[in-house]
């Protein structure tokens, strides 16, 4: 795996370096180059012009290559600027892919990636921005131990330090068995904890029954066993073949045979009459149709709520039953059905949503977008009708606690996301103080929802920092023209009016925003207020970095959480368990994981800014 993800770094380099300065010369044909580099920070613009150095010298090096008739020498311009270097704790001969694949490691080899062997990595060093700059390493020695007859690796005592841009770590793989924790019981794990416990099928009497199994490599099936229907298990999720593409396939490939075993009687008592083919193909046809029904992604409908928020509806029937308050859905657009501007398919990234509504007996879970980024200004270009991806719901329903009293606090159109957390909790007899903040009171969404469903014992304070006063139906709640802790210091004197909620009574709070808007809620401990937050629970949906959202795959979403009593540190997929204690978060890394990619955004936004700039956005063909 690591074999492939150097090998894909090593041709990728060359095609990002020099897509950002085809964007940024595109630019700067319309406009002046202060404006271009207005958005980055000195030390994004370090970053920037690092590739342009690079994309201009691998140009001149295909224009060189071109008029002598031979390939371009890439590989040495790489090489120059660091290159790309697979580093191994153990020997080359002594990886797996060294004995099982070897040609992908020649090739490898071929395109310019370095091995270096013997090397265990024992601090990754940050630059004053916050980047890594290098990587120490503890040198290994490889000792042959006669009697266990195998090697062993141990410390030398030497250090060794590698300068690295870019390091992406091989930890290993393990189970995804993340389905059991969040439904203990379901299925059984092995002794150890690690895997799904591993069964054999077969048929007695008519019915399916499972047996423990005495060899893992034949075994494919978990203890599910509702009335005979089973789950079966294969790749990383079992304990034989975990590991690698080529093994996850070999468990495909052995595991078909003895999922048909258990259809053989079936298979051989079919009745081949015209009658019952016949009856066969309609059965068929209802399933077909069924499907196509409940699986069919499309938008329902698209609502403008103001400049800078629009409403998708999504038609997902399967996925919206499952919907608790507080989940999230991952959105995305099909390549195929992609709209296209000067060339340019209009294509989105993942993009991670609350759900604001779900209506069951429709089928449909409503979205608020910002149109903050070309993703999702392409999302809300979209059209009834328009096909779309979605998976989900995911991320942990919101838990309602003990406390009588709780406030809520969320930042733009996150107070979407509160809506159905607000109706839970009403439902529970709960009293609630809700800050609902937005820059501009323009902007201001679900106002007559959240109204709706908050009674005479609570209150809203409707929070912005620009605009004209915000307008609200109930005279009883309150409007003020500051941020968060502006708003509640007003709150808490009594200068927004008359106060419906004691602060002293909360002892439970739930922030929903951006990280900064958590983290200016934490230290409402530190200031003023401090004296009404002693004793209050507090706890933030963490708005991380995600990518397959898949709970504990692809960890682009893993949150560092530290006790700050204790020290002690643990990571969390904030994909499968977004709400955290806001005191335990640790913004620093939160943060400096948000500004990895934040140079390219930048980039890309300003581009897509500029080729749509005055024309029409059709997200979809």
């Amino acid at each position: 795996t690591q074999i492939d993800c150097q090998t894909d770094l090593n041709d990728q380099k060359t095609v990002q370096v020099e897509k950002v300065l085809s964007r940024y010369e595109k630019f700067i044909e319309t406009n002046n180059e202060k404006t271009f580099w207005e958005p980055y920070s000195d030390s994004q613009k370090k970053i920037i012009n690092t590739f342009f150095e690079h994309a201009k010298a691998i140009r001149d090096e295909k224009q060189k290559a071109a008029s002598e008739n031979r390939s371009p020498d890439l590989t040495s311009l790489l090489r120059q600027w660091g290159g790309v270097k697979l580093i191994y704790r153990k020997r080359l001969n002594d990886a797996p892919s060294y004995h099982e694949n070897h040609e992908e490691i020649v090739e490898t080899l071929e395109q310019g990636v370095q091995f270096m062997e013997l090397l265990s990595p024992v601090e990754f060093v940050k630059d004053s921005d916050g980047a890594v700059e290098e990587v120490k390493f503890d040198k290994l020695n490889a000792e042959f131990d006669e009697e266990k007859q195998r090697y062993s690796f141990k410390s030398s005592g030497q250090e060794k330090s590698i300068p690295a841009k870019t390091v992406i770590v091989a930890a290993g793989t393990t189970a995804n068995i993340i389905y059991e924790e969040e439904h203990p019981g379901t299925l059984k794990l092995d002794e150890w904890g690690k895997y799904f416990k591993a069964f054999t099928a077969g048929r007695q009497n008519g019915s399916v029954s499972l047996s423990p199994a005495e060899d893992n490599e034949y075994a494919f099936f978990t203890s599910y066993n509702n009335d005979g229907k089973l789950i079966s298990f294969f790749g990383d999720s079992h304990p034989y073949y975990y590991g690698t593409v080529v093994t996850a396939m070999a468990s495909a490939m052995k595991g078909a045979p003895k999922i048909c075993e258990i259809f053989s009687n079936d298979i051989n008592s079919i009745d081949s009459s015209s009658e019952s083919v016949k009856k066969r193909e309609e059965i068929y046809d209802y399933f077909s149709t069924m499907l196509e029904t409940n699986l069919r992604v499309s938008v329902r409908s698209i609502k403008k709520l103001t400049d800078r928020y629009t409403e998708l509806t999504i038609s997902a029937p399967l996925m919206v039953d499952r919907f608790k308050p507080g989940q999230f859905y991952k959105l995305q657009t099909y390549e195929k059905f992609a709209g296209k501007i000067n060339g340019d398919l209009l294509t989105t990234g993942n993009v991670p949503l609350y759900g604001c509504h779900v209506d069951s007996s429709a089928g449909t879970v409503s979205f608020i977008i910002d149109h903050e980024d070309p993703s999702r200004k392409i999302l809300a270009h979209l059209k009834s009708g328009d096909r779309i991806f979605i998976s989900g719901p995911v991320g942990s329903p919101f838990a309602i606690p003990d406390s009588n009293t709780i406030m809520i606090t969320a930042e733009g159109y996150n107070v979407g996301a509160v809506v159905p957390i607000v109706k839970e909790l009403k439902d529970a007899g709960k009293k609630l103080l809700i800050f609902a903040c937005f820059e501009n009171s323009g902007d201001a969404v679900k106002v007559s929802e959240l109204e709706e469903l908050t009674d005479n014992k609570d209150q809203i304070v409707w929070c912005y920092t620009s605009g004209d006063e915000l307008l609200r139906g109930k005279n009883e709640d309150l409007t003020c023209n500051g941020n968060l802790t502006t708003s509640m210091k007003e709150y808490v004197s009594g200068n927004l009016g008359k106060k419906k909620v004691d602060l002293n009574d909360v002892t439970y709070a739930v922030c929903m925003g951006s990280p900064a808007f958590l983290e200016e809620f934490k230290y409402l401990r530190l200031d003023s207020l401090s004296k009404y937050f002693a004793n209050v629970r507090m706890i933030g949906s963490v708005d991380s970095p995600m990518q397959c959202m898949m709970k504990g795959v692809c960890a682009d979403c893993l949150q560092r959480l530290v006790d700050p009593a204790t020290g002690d540190e643990r990571f969390v997929y904030s994909c499968s368990e977004q709400f955290q204690d806001i005191e335990h978060i640790d913004f620093e890394n939160l943060r400096e994981r948000l500004n990895n990619s934040s140079p390219f955004s930048k980039v890309n936004t300003q581009y897509f800014n500029l080729i749509t700039e005055g024309k029409k956005i059709e997200a979809v063909k």
